[in-house]
């Protein structure tokens, strides 16, 4: 097959990032929103991307739904752009590398390639899922990886496949902190309703908030921190934050708040920050149990509790115990081995990722779940892991590591989109 040159586009839930491979960074980062008139008699189909943002009186839609893709013609809306407007290449003169979702069916796999070979003539394609790229930028072949995004997701891979019974997500993301951020500051008085202030308020999130730590004041738990926030620290963490209104916003403990949704329940933040009364009843104490693990569960060894929980059991209610529960599920021969190199190494990668405090505040959380003899647990948090995923495409793309693995046209033609299935295997 003819060297065609690799264009590598990691498909995300808010942000779609793209670039050629060989590249440090990605080219184009564009807005996963499509914007159409509410006008009937308008004539401009849609807007998309930047060009969507800011825009009033309109219909906004988002082509992927939790890191998968829920509407096909609006993703295409915004591939073409990557394509002709942000890149300014011919599709049918590059392959193309696509990051995917862990939990990406069958069907949507084959739609997208189908998009691909039949509406943008490329001549090769190869899925794979984000994480193996996160792990491969690092130089890495055997690690924990955790990506945050929209979701966030675990898994652990070894020798460069997906154990695939180590694979668990946390239905917490970059869209819930922002909308908990939005309510914590509603209930200070602000009104943050349309689609222009929630682009202010992920803003907000991106620039201001943080993760608690045990550093921040010489207190025995991060709950004591937090009922402290209740009483007198807003001036301690007060920040202000400025509309394009000029509207001034006074930010204090939200700032720090909002990213607890990561580790425990939002009804058991409120109660311990005291914006709401806990009365002690069974609703209250089953929602607060949510943060999924409770001291006692915490005293458990990994190696000696391993058949606890089901292959078959994705979900989580927290990010440590995501990664605990995924580490705990590793299906490799020498078990404890293995779970002892996947502690190790633990990455984390995405967007939602960048939160200050986030790695050392796992590492905490982590160990609490020993009540000695804890394995060494090492969190690894790269300057530029909002890139992780993309760069790993572009080094992987470049050095020719899937010279015989790409899914050609020809293959397509043959075989139908049904073989992607049996072509992009190699990772998982």
């Amino acid at each position: 097959m003819e060297e065609y040159p690799v264009i590598v586009i990691d498909n995300g839930t808010t942000t779609t990032k793209s670039g050629y491979a060989g590249d440090d960074s990605p080219r184009s980062c564009i807005p996963m929103v499509v914007a159409r008139s509410k006008d009937k008699n308008s004539t401009q189909n849609a807007y998309v991307g930047d060009w969507a943002l800011g825009k009033k009186n309109m219909h906004f839609s988002h082509p992927m739904e939790k890191g998968l893709i829920t509407n096909w013609d609006d993703m295409e809306r915004i591939w073409n752009e990557i394509f002709f407007i942000e890149l300014r290449v011919d599709p049918e003169e590059n392959r193309i590398l696509l990051t995917e979702s862990l939990f990406n069916p069958k069907q949507k796999r084959e739609k997208t390639t189908e998009i691909m070979f039949e509406t943008f003539k490329t001549p090769a394609v190869y899925l794979i899922p984000s994480h193996c790229l996160s792990l491969y930028n690092l130089g890495r072949e055997t690690g924990t990886v955790i990506d945050m995004g929209s979701m966030s997701s675990c898994c652990c891979i070894i020798d460069g496949k997906i154990d695939r019974n180590s694979i668990k997500k946390l239905d917490v993301g970059g869209k819930e902190v922002t909308n908990f951020l939005q309510e914590l500051l509603e209930r200070k008085g602000y009104s943050l309703s349309n689609k222009i202030e929630r682009v202010n308020v992920r803003e907000i999130k991106e620039k201001l908030s943080f993760c608690l730590t045990n550093n921040e004041q010489k207190m025995s738990s991060i709950e004591e921190i937090i009922k402290e926030s209740g009483i007198n620290s807003d001036e301690k963490y007060h920040q202000n934050y400025q509309l394009p209104d000029k509207q001034n916003l006074a930010i204090g403990k939200e700032r720090f708040l909002s990213t607890e949704l990561f580790f425990r329940s939002k009804i058991e933040t409120l109660q311990l920050s005291g914006l709401v009364e806990n009365k002690g009843n069974e609703k209250d104490k089953i929602m607060i149990n949510q943060k999924g693990y409770d001291k006692l569960e915490q005293k458990k060894v990994v190696v000696e509790n391993e058949n606890q929980i089901e292959s078959s059991d994705f979900n989580s209610s927290s990010l440590p115990n995501m990664i605990y529960k995924s580490i705990l599920n590793c299906s490799s021969k020498e078990k404890e081995k293995t779970q002892k190199e996947m502690f190790k190494n633990i990455v984390i990668s995405g967007g939602s990722s960048m939160f200050e405090g986030l790695q050392e505040r796992l590492t905490h959380e982590l160990n609490l779940f020993w009540a000695e003899n804890a394995p060494e647990i090492k969190v690894i948090a790269p300057p530029e892991r909002k890139f992780l995923a993309w760069v790993g495409g572009s080094i992987l793309s470049e050095l020719n590591k899937l010279q015989n693995k790409w899914f050609t046209k020809a293959e397509y033609n043959e075989n139908g989109s049904s073989y992607v299935n049996i072509k992009c295997n190699d990772f998982l």
